[in-house]
């Protein structure tokens, strides 16, 4: 599978592994509050439901990125502001949604 890309710097095409290396970069780089909240509220609800026994990890990769895909759409449709809150003791602060960041 092959992504063709147009953009302002000009046209490629991407194989799915150079796409994956991308957004992997991208993920390394750009750890925020948000995600660590989301990741630990599906982690419990995964755990609430005994459903981490029952998934093969293809299953959980897939909802994982699923979970992402709709977190975006989500911040790209609403006027989402991102309040802070408690997180192991540390203080997030707040922070205005950007879905180009």
């Amino acid at each position: 599978m092959e992504w063709d890309v147009k953009s302002s710097t000009g046209n490629f095409s991407l194989t799915r592994e150079q796409l994956l290396d991308l957004l992997m970069n991208k993920v390394v780089g750009a750890t925020k509050p948000e995600f660590t909240a989301i990741v630990t509220s599906f982690n419990d609800f995964l755990q609430d439901r005994q459903t981490m026994s029952t998934c093969s990890i293809d299953q959980l990769i897939t909802m994982g990125f699923s979970i992402g895909y709709y977190y975006r759409v989500f911040l790209e449709k609403n006027d989402v502001e991102i309040l802070g809150e408690k997180l192991d003791g540390n203080m997030v602060e707040s922070d205005s949604c950007s879905p180009s960041d």
